[in-house]
C-alpha cells in the first residue's frame, strides 16, 4: 500500500528536486514557498507554477531551466517517487550505503589490480 503525499509534501519534495539540479532550494525557501501558496487557488496550475518559479529561482540559467525540471516533477510519477524514497530512506540504511560506496583509493586501487590493466604503462 502506497501513503499518497500531501501537497505540501510535494513542494518541499519538489525543492529537494531542485537542489539536487543546482538550485539553492532549501528550508528557508520550502517555507517561503509554503506561505505564498497559501494566498493562490492552488486549482489554477498555471498560478501554482508561477509562484514557485517566482519563489525558487535565483539566476537567469536557473529560469531557463526551472520549466524542464518542473514538467519532469510534476508530469512523472516515478520522478517525484524516487525523490520521496531518497529522502525518507531509513538512516540506519544511508549509513550501510555510505559503507558500500567505494572510495577514490578504492577505484584506484581496483583499477590498477585488475588483470585487464596489468599490461598497460602508468
Amino acid at each position: 500500500m502506497k501513503r499518497k503525499l500531501s501537497i505540501d509534501q510535494h513542494v518541499i519534495q519538489f525543492c529537494r528536486f531542485l537542489r539536487e539540479n543546482g538550485f539553492a532550494a532549501g528550508p528557508t525557501e520550502e517555507v517561503d514557498v509554503l506561505n505564498a501558496l497559501v494566498v493562490i487557488d492552488w486549482g489554477d496550475r498555471k498560478q501554482f507554477k508561477e509562484v514557485l518559479k517566482a519563489v525558487l529561482v535565483k539566476n537567469i540559467n536557473q529560469f531557463h531551466l526551472f520549466d524542464e525540471l518542473y514538467a519532469k516533477y510534476w508530469r512523472y510519477p516515478k520522478v517525484a517517487e524516487y525523490i520521496k524514497n531518497k529522502y525518507s530512506q531509513d538512516p540506519a540504511q544511508k549509513t550501510n550505503d555510505k559503507q558500500q560506496t567505494p572510495t577514490l583509493d578504492d577505484n584506484k586501487n581496483s583499477q590498477y589490480d585488475s588483470p585487464q590493466n596489468s599490461n598497460k604503462e602508468v
